[in-house]
């Protein structure tokens, strides 16, 4: 991200003189109107002089601290479970970082080197400038993203460019494990090359299930969002210990609203170190989006009226299993919930005192 002001004094500084190029310089007014982001990374890449693309590949803070007009600062350490994060002052050319972990410190290194290429470029900061203040700061972060990505993960190859459209989940794990990226970096990578040519929703979840990234490679659905547990993704990286997973996603991904994503195919890696999985789920039907559905869930109270339920409300979540309870009796089908402190008959709460002398009065 970058600091504030919106506008940095830097953008299209024209103190810093760049190379003339023996080729044709790039359209940069065609690519801001709608190229690819991976061809404007691909454009300010080539037409930067001070990138050594060998040192930034395998130790990008050497690679960003031999740059004379950066200065790399960092700030308190964030726990190695966090994502990490860091800013770009274009004033005083120094990039500040949260520390989390080596991969993640890459990415953001590279990604704030990102904003002093595009803020200090003499075209491409014009260009930002003619933007409207959203579209300029979408379309900033997202270059910023696809250049860390673009030198991060030279490796790929041509092969792993056939494969991903096939099996994207195995061909993420093989990237991560190859390269210096973060797995967010890698997902982010993977779903810019499928995007509008393939359907396939990608993430990278904890082994519990948590979701650390995710994103979309068509507009029909939403990608799971971040911080939110799947039970199927639990389910799906307990079964990649084993190897790779291709399967029916009988699951479904779970959004807001009670509503569920059915009718997908899942593929599942886990990374090389065996702290995450990565996900890549497509609609079954070859033309279809996937199927969006109100979820119904099991009571699990033999003597409640209802078998199951939909919810037409604001549930009630179970603290142990967090799904929602039966809007009739208030229980749920987890296996762990303390039924004994509910009659199965007239489904009561039994009151302590009537639990330790065994003089509940059912009203059934």
């Amino acid at each position: 991200m970058t600091v504030d002001p919106d506008v940095p004094k830097s953008y299209g500084t024209r103190s810093r003189v760049f190379k003339t190029l023996d080729r044709v310089m790039p359209d940069w007014a065609r690519l801001a109107a709608g190229g690819p982001v991976t061809e404007v990374a691909r454009a300010l890449i080539e037409t930067c002089p001070y990138l050594d693309l060998g040192v930034l590949q395998t130790d990008p803070r050497a690679g960003v601290n031999a740059i004379a007009e950066i200065t790399v600062v960092e700030r308190e350490r964030l726990p190695a479970a966090s994502c990490g994060g860091g800013y770009y002052d274009g004033d005083l050319g120094i990039i500040y970082i949260h520390p989390a972990g080596n991969r993640r410190d890459n990415f953001t290194i590279l990604h704030e080197l990102a904003h002093h290429m595009q803020q200090t470029h003499p075209e491409w900061g014009y260009v930002l400038l003619d933007l409207s203040k959203d579209a300029r700061r979408k379309m900033e972060e997202n270059v910023c993203n696809a250049i860390a990505a673009r030198i991060l993960l030279t490796d790929l190859q041509p092969a792993d460019e056939t494969n991903v459209d096939v099996s994207p989940a195995a061909v993420m794990a093989d990237l991560h494990e190859r390269s210096a990226a973060s797995p967010s970096a890698v997902l982010q990578h993977i779903a810019t090359i499928m995007e509008h040519r393939s359907k396939w929703i990608l993430a990278v979840s904890g082994l519990d299930g948590t979701v650390m990234h995710s994103r979309a490679t068509y507009g029909e659905n939403y990608p799971p969002a971040r911080g939110r547990a799947q039970p199927g993704f639990a389910a799906l990286a307990e079964e990649a210990r084993t190897g790779l997973v291709r399967r029916r996603f009988t699951e479904g991904v779970h959004y807001d609203k009670n509503l569920r994503l059915q009718d997908m195919y899942a593929h599942a890696a886990l990374d090389s170190t065996g702290r995450c999985v990565f996900i890549a789920l497509t609609p079954v039907a070859r033309f279809g989006y996937g199927k969006l559905e109100a979820a119904t869930y099991l009571c699990g109270n033999p003597g409640c009226e209802r078998d199951e339920y939909a919810l037409d409300r604001e549930p009630i979540l179970c603290d142990v299993c967090g799904e929602p309870k039966c809007p009739s009796c208030r229980q749920c089908e987890c296996p762990n919930q303390r039924r004994s402190d509910v009659c199965g008959k007239c489904s009561l709460t039994i009151s302590p005192y009537e639990k330790q002398t065994d003089t509940h009065e059912c009203r059934r």
